[in-house]
């Protein structure tokens, strides 16, 4: 029994394997991206078998570029993705549709605040927020390809960061504005990105 559910099961494999070949479906794919909300970073992505070469499902992680001065405030940033594309094509490329979970965090670091007279040289902070992320994009290529994405991730932007201030006599917590991103407001924030990558 065991052998014939082995033998089964390398059947179904090289089956697979050959019929992603035939369609010439590209399965495992990686890019390095550029843009909005992560700066910079990482995808994965993996072409099912399902809805005839047409479904797929992502990870990725942004936010490589770090403590970027912004008007007095230093932003570190960190973004992170998984979902799901489905391709209007069977060769997992070209045109699709994205939806996915989005999480970001951005650590901030005030200089020259006051609160409630007291005036810190710096304060730091951070915050995080979950989003539901709608997006279109392209993939066009072969083992080389390029990818371009659009959208916006849907979700509660906190408007004030919870940070602490210190000085040589005092620590104290307060509230502040959110530090200015390009793109977000209090309900998310533009998805927009392009990538080169290869693809087996």
């Amino acid at each position: 029994m065991k052998k014939i559910t082995f033998l089964l099961a390398v059947a179904i494999a090289f089956s697979t394997i050959s019929n992603s070949y035939a369609q010439d479906v590209r399965r495992v794919a990686f890019d390095i991206r550029g843009g909005l909300p992560g700066v910079i970073g990482l995808n994965a992505e993996y072409v099912t078998g399902a809805l005839d070469n047409r479904l797929s499902f992502f990870a990725n992680y942004n936010g490589f570029a770090t403590d970027v001065r912004v008007e007095g405030v230093d932003e570190s940033l960190s973004y992170f993705e998984i979902g799901s594309n489905v391709y209007l094509g069977t060769k997992g490329k070209g045109l699709y549709g994205s939806i996915g979970y989005g999480n970001i965090n951005i650590d901030a670091t005030y200089y020259d605040v006051s609160d409630d007279g007291n005036n810190y040289a710096k304060a730091t902070g951070d915050f995080t927020a979950g989003t539901l992320n709608v997006k279109a994009g392209i993939k066009l290529g072969g083992i080389l390809f390029f990818r371009g994405e659009i959208g916006y991730g849907f979700g509660d932007i906190p408007s004030e960061v919870e940070v602490t201030g210190e000085t040589s006599t005092i620590s104290d917590t307060f509230l502040i504005e959110r530090p200015e991103f390009p793109g977000m407001s209090d309900s998310g924030y533009v998805i927009a990105n392009i990538g080169f990558g290869i693809a087996f």
